[in-house]
């Protein structure tokens, strides 16, 4: 899983705290999606593997 997060140069301080916070909240649905679908406890690794693509 790729994360791009574009930054204008003149972004503001609660732009860019923004920007991570939605990133961050796509990266936790994409955790949350891979847990659920695979139904049981999974390993680091096998989280990781799941939200490569």
């Amino acid at each position: 899983m790729a994360v791009e997060l574009w930054i204008p140069y003149t972004a503001s301080p609660s732009w860019i705290a923004l920007q991570l916070a939605m990133t961050k909240i796509a990266i936790d649905l994409n955790l949350l999606e891979a847990l659920v679908s695979h139904g049981r406890s999974m390993s680091v690794q096998e989280l990781a593997q799941a939200t490569e693509a």
